[in-house]
């Protein structure tokens, strides 16, 4: 978990640099302003994850006879945890929302 939230946290920087260098057509500080919302966003959700793998880290990885299928199960539910977070939880949303504005315009005939 820590190392998918560290390079999270690392595009957070990325998406704050580009916002800046590259505003399109906003001035740059209305450019970064933005930039800095996005990856508040998805810094602020890191920190729960970041919270479970300390825990992770100091109650369970630390014991040496940990058995093989224990360590494989909380590195696979970790994998899925944060890919559906991160990747299938955005895209349900974003299909709800547009699923909803498609709803909301009125029919013309």
């Amino acid at each position: 978990i820590e190392i998918s939230s560290l390079i999270l946290a690392g595009a957070c920087g990325l998406i704050l640099g580009k916002s800046w260098m590259f505003p399109g057509t906003y001035t740059r500080l209305e450019g970064l302003i933005r930039g800095a919302k996005d990856s508040l966003k998805i810094a602020f959700s890191l920190v729960l994850f970041l919270l479970i793998a300390a825990f992770f880290e100091s109650f369970v990885t630390r014991h040496t006879e940990m058995p093989g299928w224990l360590s494989t199960s909380i590195l696979s539910g970790s994998l899925v945890l944060m890919v559906w977070y991160f990747v299938v939880y955005p895209q349900r949303v974003k299909r709800s929302f547009e699923k909803a504005a498609e709803e909301a315009q009125p029919v013309i005939d």
